[in-house]
């Protein structure tokens, strides 16, 4: 269940809390949450996420404040194959923030999620159940991000088994491309609500 706070009530919190600290070392927050849709030939896929994470970078390690957690909820409903993709982090590594004079901060997180793709409805739906690998990026242009900000969710599948072939079927090669190994789903666009944002106690 994705919580119901919204981004930006967090970001106020967690700004204010890094504006306290006064040592010498740097918090890096990030924040997002949204909703956007992806117009393909086999129908309108939409899009829900949210992720949240703080750390101190200190002069030899990086320390969670707050543990970086991702969550996506995916919903096709097309003729062919229609979905629910429910996904939420597992491991992450370290986030990243880098400041780009053109994209503003291109926030980039890393590792695997638990993905749960739910066929049909009940009583009759099935589900697939695995743990893969996930990229996201989140560009942070503006506040409000609404219509400027975008976000981009890339998860590779095994194209043998589990739930990578029912989403090349059901998604097609424009959000999904395979080889002999790997289907990779591909979800990227600009949000069209919500917001997504970056901060460090320097103030970059």
């Amino acid at each position: 269940m994705m919580r119901g706070r919204t981004v930006g009530c967090i970001a106020a919190f967690i700004g204010a809390l890094l504006t306290t600290q006064l040592s010498a070392y740097a918090n890096h927050f990030i924040a997002g949450g949204g909703k956007y849709a992806i117009l393909a030939t086999t129908g309108e896929t939409s899009v829900r996420f949210q992720f949240l994470g703080v750390v101190s970078i200190l002069p030899d390690m990086i320390v969670p404040v707050i543990e970086t957690e991702l969550q996506s909820v995916i919903v096709h409903p097309g003729e062919i194959a229609p979905f629910r993709l429910f996904v939420s982090s597992t491991e992450l590594d370290p986030f990243n923030v880098v400041a780009d004079p053109v994209n503003g901060h291109i926030i980039t997180i890393t590792g695997n999620l638990l993905s749960r793709l739910v066929l049909g409805v009940e009583p009759d739906h099935q589900q697939i159940t695995e743990i893969v690998h996930f990229d996201a990026m989140g560009i942070d242009k503006a506040i409000p991000g609404a219509g400027i900000d975008s976000f981009t969710l890339t998860i590779q599948y095994s194209a043998t088994q589990g739930a990578g072939p029912v989403l090349s079927q059901s998604l097609g090669p424009e959000l999904v491309t395979c080889d002999t190994v790997t289907c990779t789903l591909t979800l990227t666009g600009t949000l069209a609500e919500g917001e997504i944002e970056s901060h460090t106690a320097g103030g970059e």
